[in-house]
């Protein structure tokens, strides 16, 4: 088996394990057999070409948890961690090049809707056992779905798998993952054939949007559309003040936010290590919170041990201004390459898309810390330095060129 056939077995094992959130047992999850092999087999590749504020961040990361360590056995497995997902992500930087591109958008395919099916088999039995997989099954949509269009060559195909993806996604209890998935879907379509000659559409569209939120009758005539489709959708577009005011998610969002902020004030520098925060005993201060003060001290009791909801604000609580400020040039990195070089290869838009919901689910919903947040963050990295080194080939290539006539 050639090196590029067997990397991309190991690679899709990792990628299916990480990314089905049916796989994770509490903290045990079957990638980790898989991303243990796809190390082993690339060790070599961790130590090319580093990329330093990764490798940074990463180090501040273990380094705070250790500063502030109250178990040293459980510290020490997290700092294990740490560095098992650096190597994960260091080497997706470094071998990029070496993805077969048809196997990992087909794999993208697959484990969209496999996923979905068994969410609709199982939803309402793991909902009643008291563990919902609404979230989780909605971030792995709004991360990877964009992938799973490289491999459909006709434009009738793409759009019938844009349509059914979000068909899906309205019947999953997840109205943040609704939203970051409508803007994908604008985003994609925007980059892909919005040009000079249509600017016009895009200013329609703007004042549209501006249109929408200053005129009640226009809401309250998309909502009465939509209510059959998602009555909790067409509730926010009605009168989005009253239903946030009132909504128990939106408040423990808030909640676990000022928690993140308070902890920030505590630990500026450093902050207090990864995967700390949503244990970490502190009075929560709640004057300051806009939302109705029934529902307010009803979520505040049940805030202990919860999700920040916002992977930003646990960066800042985590890993001090400093680690936050390194993570934000690591997520910048990417996001700039792709803009820059995304109409040269179609991957490089869905990539693009990808990551526009991975950021966007960051500071929505998703914790930080696990094996799919390295798995999206190495390919972004390693795609977006890949193709801007083919930019750079070609440009050298026409230089030689134009040099010999």
């Amino acid at each position: 088996m050639k090196k590029s056939s067997s990397y991309n077995l190991i690679f899709g094992f990792l990628f299916i394990t990480a990314y089905c959130p049916y796989f994770h047992i509490g903290p045990l999850s079957l990638s980790f057999l898989f991303g243990i092999l796809f190390v082993l087999s690339n060790i070599h590749q961790i130590g090319r070409n580093v990329y330093k504020p990764l490798l940074f961040f990463m180090a501040l990361a273990a380094f705070s948890l250790m500063l502030s360590s109250t178990n040293i056995l459980s510290d020490a497995f997290t700092v294990f961690q740490i560095g098992y997902w650096y190597c994960i992500c260091q080497i997706l930087f470094n071998t990029a090049n070496l993805l077969d591109k048809k196997l990992l958008s087909q794999l993208t395919v697959a484990v969209v809707y496999i996923t979905i099916a068994i969410y609709a088999i199982l939803g309402s039995v793991t909902n009643q056992a008291g563990g919902s997989y609404d979230n989780s099954v909605s971030f792995i949509i709004v991360t990877i779905w964009p992938l799973g269009l490289y491999c459909f060559k006709h434009l009738d195909i793409k759009l019938i798998y844009i349509l059914s993806v979000l068909i899906c996604q309205t019947l999953i209890d997840s109205r943040t993952g609704q939203i970051i998935l409508f803007i994908q879907v604008i985003a994609l379509f925007s980059l892909k054939y919005i040009n000079k000659r249509n600017t016009l559409t895009v200013f329609l569209v703007i004042a549209f949007v501006v249109a929408f939120f200053n005129a009640d009758s226009l809401r309250y005539s998309i909502s009465k559309a939509v209510f059959p489709a998602n009555s909790e959708i067409a509730e926010i577009i009605e009168e989005p003040e009253v239903v946030f005011n009132m909504d128990k998610s939106w408040a423990q969002r808030l909640i676990q936010q000022k928690k993140c902020i308070q902890v920030f004030e505590e630990n500026p520098i450093f902050g207090i290590g990864p995967t700390k925060v949503a244990n970490y005993g502190i009075n929560i201060n709640l004057n300051s919170l806009d939302i109705d003060s029934r529902i307010l001290r009803h979520e505040y009791t049940r805030s202990d041990n919860r999700s920040s909801h916002n992977a930003y604000y646990q960066m800042l609580a985590e890993n001090g201004l400093i680690g936050c400020l390194i993570l934000i040039l690591v997520l910048i990195y990417p996001l700039r390459r792709l803009v820059k070089f995304y109409k040269l290869d179609e991957l490089s838009l869905f990539i693009l898309v990808s990551l526009i919901g991975f950021y966007l689910n960051l500071y929505m919903v998703s914790g930080f810390w696990g094996t799919n947040t390295f798995v999206a963050l190495g390919l972004a990295l390693g795609y977006s330095r890949y193709i801007e080194n083919l930019n750079n080939k070609s440009k050298k290539n026409e230089f030689k060129y134009l040099g010999k006539n």
